[in-house]
């Protein structure tokens, strides 16, 4: 099964640094976003020293389980708190971390904070890793739905690598199909965006051109955050533009 992807980052319309960072394995099976947070420069460190740490321990795992995907959640968790703690000014900085692996057909997904993955099939959009954060916590079943005086809640993160010791990480695997299309990114894209643009730009294109069409999309939205978007496109042609 071909894998084709790209990925894009920008400072977006209002940021004064990008804290987001993203990383494509040469062989386009391994996939990262992280957005940073804790104020300028410690959430562009706390997003770079997660994506180190966790590629570092992945390069030596040929075909990376959903435990060998959770520990390089904890070892980019690691990373940014012996960096906090060896630099005080950083305290309190953090990231989100989305890692997706890809192999035999299967993906499999290791996810803390509210960056998010999407998946693109029969032209239908739907999200597949859960919100860490308060509005999504209250809005799940057993929680108190957000509404009203809670909107402004909406991106307070309840669990970031960086932050605790401890951590409760989104663990998922789902097979895929050819012409699927996949999305990671961070809130700076998802923020701007509704379900069907997104859609309607990830549809029948590559990668690079899709990419292109989300940034541009989301800075023509307000661009009020840094946006990163990582395309990856499953089966077909590496020019094609086949239907997800």
């Amino acid at each position: 099964m071909k894998i084709y992807a790209h990925g894009v980052s920008d400072i977006g319309r209002s940021r004064s640094n990008n804290e987001d960072c993203f990383f494509i394995a040469p062989d386009s099976r391994l996939f990262i976003v992280a957005d940073g947070m804790g104020g300028h420069p410690a959430g562009e460190v706390a997003s770079r020293l997660a994506v180190a740490a966790a590629r570092s321990y992945l390069a030596h795992q040929d075909n990376p389980g959903l435990p060998h995907l959770a520990q390089a959640v904890l070892a980019a968790n690691r990373a940014v708190r012996d960096n906090a703690r060896q630099h005080p000014r950083r305290q309190g900085m953090g990231t989100t971390l989305t890692l997706l692996a890809i192999q035999d057909r299967q993906a499999r997904l290791a996810h803390v904070g509210d960056s998010r993955l999407y998946l693109l099939r029969a032209s239908s959009l739907r999200q597949l890793s859960e919100d860490h954060t308060l509005a999504a916590h209250r809005d799940r079943p057993g929680g108190t739905a957000m509404g009203g005086s809670f909107s402004n809640l909406g991106h307070i993160l309840i669990q970031a690598v960086g932050l605790n010791d401890h951590l409760q990480i989104c663990l998922k695997q789902f097979a895929l199909k050819e012409k699927d299309r996949l999305l990671l990114c961070s809130d700076g894209l998802s923020d701007m965006l509704s379900d069907s643009e997104m859609a309607a730009a990830l549809a029948e294109k590559i990668p690079r051109q899709a990419c292109s069409d989300l940034l541009s999309a989301a800075l023509t939205a307000g661009g009020k955050d840094n946006i990163t978007a990582v395309v990856i496109a499953v089966g077909g042609e590496e020019g094609s533009g086949a239907a997800a």
